[in-house]
């Protein structure tokens, strides 16, 4: 695996997976990495429902030189896989696709930045495990916020120490 240490462009990477009702079809889990991979500082940036993790494009290149970013596309959107079985989406697969990649890249603690779905499935991953992954999260709700640039990201940018 590349590790991108640049915080320019993210570095694309693929979790393997196993679908929930076929264990012998393997999917693919994208997520994109900005920042130096040896940080122990991490945030991962989880997407709504409809989008995918490249919504966090501007505020992964701010926190960069602060934080290893993780932002993942979920299943079925973006880079990621689709499932065979529609139905097969759901909170606890989401929740389940994100602590595989936590245990894959061996993180024991990260600040979670999730917009509606994604913030969700944060504080279900806090809530559920005895071993504190969900050092601090923060949710966006309002449309397109993460899309409109700068301006935006402002008070998440202004912040970011106190997420360290």
């Amino acid at each position: 695996m590349s590790h991108n240490t640049s915080g320019v462009t993210p570095a694309l990477h693929y979790l393997t997976l196993s679908d929930p009702f076929e264990p012998a079809r393997p999917r693919h889990l994208a997520y994109y990495e900005w920042g130096d991979a040896a940080n122990r500082h991490v945030a991962v940036c989880a997407h709504g429902l409809s989008r995918n993790g490249r919504d966090f494009d501007y505020l992964a290149k701010v926190l960069s030189p602060h934080f290893r970013v993780l932002c993942p596309d979920m299943a079925g959107r973006g880079k990621s896989d689709w499932l065979v079985n529609k139905a097969d989406y759901s909170y606890s697969l989401y929740m389940s696709d994100c602590l595989a990649l936590l245990h894959q890249l061996k993180l024991e603690r990260v600040t979670w930045i999730g917009t509606s779905i994604g913030g969700i499935i944060g504080m279900m991953i806090a809530a559920a495990q005895k071993q504190a992954y969900i050092r601090a999260g923060v949710q966006r709700h309002r449309r397109g916020s993460l899309r409109r640039g700068p301006q935006a990201h402002t008070g998440l940018c202004r912040h970011r120490q106190r997420l360290l």
